[in-house]
């Protein structure tokens, strides 16, 4: 029998496989290399490219003779969040915009992706109203610009160039969106993740007032648990990536029925 699942094994795909390994480093953060090697009944040179790309990804912390799990309250600063996969977020940004028709009114959230969202559709000179708390966001739109901008009133977060805290919470509860896009820290089968607290409470909030909840994220955050849950996967209603989940989070999106849209590159 034992010999029987070993067979089973050898034939999983690689994002299955490196989602195996991710999750028995989160289990244990012992674990080393030819221990991952053994359980799953591949080379260790296999299991050293699945950490590599799982660090290039910033889902695990590299060392000598293995890997230890990323720290749910961590993450990289934002500019290298902007820098990486940005061809993968541009074209997450490119998609979103063909969600929407002038008079639309969304509520834009924190993160690179949404940054890139706001830059793309800057460009584009729509008439729509947006709600953000995403001050680097904002500043993508020119002043003669036909969008209609209301910012979010609250503590400004440099490092994360948003406002949050109990001032922006009231100020969302007091209205309603068509449609909100979010672009949280990690995706995983539980729902969409986020490391800050205080933008985890103001999204919380974009949710419940939001008619559509869309997430933008990009492959490397799947399996990503960050310190605080946002939003379960039955509260959101699509996700826009650049590369098709797989795995148990695959069948958690469509157990909750949530709309999958892989964006095209261009």
């Amino acid at each position: 029998m034992a010999t029987e699942g070993l067979r089973t094994m050898t034939k999983l795909r690689p994002e299955d496989r490196r989602e195996r390994v991710l999750k028995a480093i989160n289990a244990n953060a012992s674990l080393r290399i030819t221990e991952l090697a053994r359980t799953l009944n591949v080379s260790t040179e296999t299991i050293r490219r699945d950490l590599d790309f799982l660090h290039e990804r910033d889902l695990v912390q590299r060392h000598y003779g293995g890997a230890v799990a990323k720290s749910v309250g961590s993450e990289p600063p934002w500019s290298e969040r902007l820098a990486a996969f940005a061809e993968g977020k541009a074209a997450i940004a490119r998609q979103a915009i063909k969600l929407f028709a002038d008079k639309d009114v969304l509520m834009l959230g924190p993160g690179a992706t949404a940054y890139t969202f706001a830059k793309h559709l800057a460009s584009e000179n729509r008439r729509l109203t947006i709600f953000t708390n995403n001050l680097a966001a904002s500043f993508c739109f020119p002043p003669d610009s036909r969008t209609r901008l209301v910012i979010v009133p609250g503590e400004f977060d440099p490092a994360e160039g948003c406002t949050w805290g109990p001032e922006a919470t009231a100020f969302i509860n007091k209205f309603r969106f068509d449609t909100c896009l979010l672009s949280v820290s990690g995706l995983t089968p539980d729902g969409g993740t986020e490391v800050v607290s205080g933008i985890a409470w103001s999204e919380r909030a974009i949710v419940a007032q939001s008619a559509r909840n869309v997430l933008m994220v990009d492959h490397a955050k799947f399996g990503n648990t960050s310190l605080e849950l946002v939003c379960k996967l039955d509260e959101v209603d699509m996700l826009i990536t650049d590369v098709a989940p797989q795995g148990e989070l695959l069948e958690a999106l469509r157990d909750a029925d949530v709309e999958i849209v892989v964006a095209d590159s261009e």
